[in-house]
């Protein structure tokens, strides 16, 4: 890829090494069992986006401690058939639109 010098990429150990190195104030949960809808909440800039694997979806665990940040990308109907490339990437551009709006609506351009 010709953008690797463009891309700020952390990796981290395990879950524990994530969560010493970033606040969970900056981390937005994605799950079908999400209760608030992506598109009804503002995500800050400087969010982190967490989604679980593609089989079992994020632990009960995380989404039981901080059910305020568990978001679900908005589906009709009862079947949802996104797999988790394509649910990262409708979230990442939506957080990516809705930030680059509000700095528009702020008067303030990049």
């Amino acid at each position: 890829m010709d953008y690797w010098d463009e891309v700020d990429l952390w990796v981290h150990r395990g879950w524990r090494y994530f969560r010493e190195a970033v606040s969970s104030d900056r981390c937005w949960y994605f799950s079908a069992r999400g209760t608030q809808s992506l598109w009804d909440v503002r995500i800050p800039d400087g969010s982190c986006l967490v989604f679980g694997n593609e089989g079992a979806g994020l632990p009960a665990r995380i989404l039981e401690k901080h059910p305020e940040r568990v978001l679900r990308i908005p589906m009709s109907g009862s079947v949802r058939s996104l797999n988790l490339a394509t649910a990262a990437g409708i979230a990442v551009y939506d957080v990516l639109r809705s930030i680059d709006h509000n700095r528009t609506k702020a008067g303030v351009t990049a």
